[in-house]
């Protein structure tokens, strides 16, 4: 993989594409960065972007190993002094171990007037890099490791896959619950372990995989973490939540079954208090003489024109027209 500074940083004089002054290669977790000698005509903003590129490069294949290629060089400038020395910073910030193999005097002359010889790791050949990195297998074009199958053997979809078997899980646990509705334990348990599977395949993915697979592989391990956390506090409170739940609705339904009881004790008291007051009315209804039954009155005989002035008197209370003329009209009885 050729690396060149952006079209508009490092444009030669003539307008062309851009110098191709770096080569990038990598070949399993080991990667060679070899410098070309067109780079010692590239400007100055053009080398910075050129470093900027390889130090993406570097970032996202995170590899253990490095080796900084000079051996095309017969003359190296400052600014390619600088370059390799910032890239050598990168990757041992990052944990990786550097070699630098120079085969020119005047290039080696550089670095040791620099005293980069005391800090660097130079060897005088591309093969020698590999021996002293531990790189087994290799030859003059790079590692013989399965080198065409990068992705395969650098960059590993299988703790991605691990991960996801505990994503799996974790799905179960949310289908246990709310779909099936079944017990609180099984959930927990499936978060926990669906989480732990989770974050154990997020950080074995960040330690073999790199670039987009090494963020999938830091997002699964959050989010694993977060589910067997959740999962374990469920555990330690063991239905708290259900039981909360279950007991608010047993709470509410005793209440409206005490409203309901107290309206229906209400109602049967007022039946009874009507029925009570009706019986009372009829009970002095009967108690009371009717003066007038049977034309008697105390101990004698109510005279007939007293009876009619009362039936007349009661039709007029009524306005029963009718009655009263009929009361009118009535041939007085002979006595």
């Amino acid at each position: 993989m050729d690396i060149a500074a952006d079209s508009s940083n490092a444009a030669s004089p003539s307008g062309g594409p851009p110098p191709s002054g770096c080569q990038y290669e990598n070949f399993g977790r080991a990667s060679v960065v070899t410098l070309k000698p067109e780079l010692n005509d590239v400007k100055w903003d053009a080398i910075e972007s050129i470093g900027n590129n390889v130090e993406k490069h570097l970032e996202n294949h995170d590899p253990d190993k490095v080796v900084f290629d000079l051996t095309p060089l017969s003359y190296v400038g400052s600014a390619m002094v600088a370059l390799v020395a910032r890239w050598w910073k990168k990757v041992n910030a990052n944990g990786g171990e550097c070699s630098v193999a120079v085969a020119d005097d005047n290039v080696l002359e550089v670095l040791k007037l620099a005293k980069l010889d005391t800090h660097w790791d130079i060897v005088p050949s591309r093969e020698a890099a590999y021996k002293k990195l531990g790189i087994t297998g290799a030859g003059s074009g790079g590692p013989s490791r399965r080198a065409s199958r990068d992705d395969a053997d650098g960059n590993p979809l299988w703790p991605l896959i691990v991960a996801g078997v505990g994503a799996v899980l974790v799905l179960l646990a949310g289908a246990n619950r709310m779909i099936v509705d079944g017990s609180f334990s099984v959930t927990n348990i499936l978060l926990i372990v669906g989480g732990l599977v989770m974050a154990i395949g997020g950080a074995l993915g960040l330690k073999k995989c790199w670039g987009g697979n090494k963020t999938a592989s830091l997002i699964l391990m959050l989010l694993g973490i977060l589910m067997a956390a959740i999962g374990g506090l469920l555990l330690l409170t063991p239905n708290r939540a259900g039981a909360a739940i279950d007991d608010a609705g047993e709470a509410i339904e005793g209440e409206l079954d005490e409203a309901e009881q107290q309206l229906q004790i209400e109602a049967d008291q007022d039946a009874a208090d009507e029925a009570a007051e009706l019986e009372a009315e009829q009970r002095a209804a009967a108690a009371v003489p009717n003066p007038y039954a049977n034309g008697q009155t105390g101990g004698g005989t109510v005279p007939a024109a007293e009876r009619r002035a009362d039936r007349l008197n009661d039709a007029a209370v009524v306005g029963d027209e009718a009655t009263g003329d009929a009361v009118i009209n009535e041939i007085p009885p002979q006595n």
